[in-house]
């Protein structure tokens, strides 16, 4: 979970800087379209689970966003889903 934690402070972290960054395709820069969309799968399977309520994940190479998914709740029980815009704060 530590490593997740820390994933998840990352992907925050980046999806401030991110706003300013232009989107590319994934091939365009060396990378799958089809492995990115494991990252999605797998929050998107921890979410069901229970062990986390929401995640925006974003990722960058070589200065282009190629990657960006907003998936659940802010918190557990909300009746709101994950925004790109909103800000969240890591509470432990």
């Amino acid at each position: 979970m530590a490593v997740l934690t820390a994933g998840l402070t990352l992907g925050f972290a980046g999806a401030a800087l991110a706003q300013a960054l232009p989107s590319a395709d994934p091939g365009s820069v060396g990378m799958s379209s089809d492995r990115l969309d494991r990252i999605g799968d797998a929050f998107q399977a921890e979410i069901d689970a229970g062990e986390l309520p929401g995640v925006v994940v974003m990722v960058a190479r070589d200065g282009k966003l190629v990657y960006s998914t907003a998936l659940g709740d802010p918190a557990l029980g909300s009746a709101y889903r994950v925004l790109y815009r909103a800000v969240y704060r890591r509470l432990v």
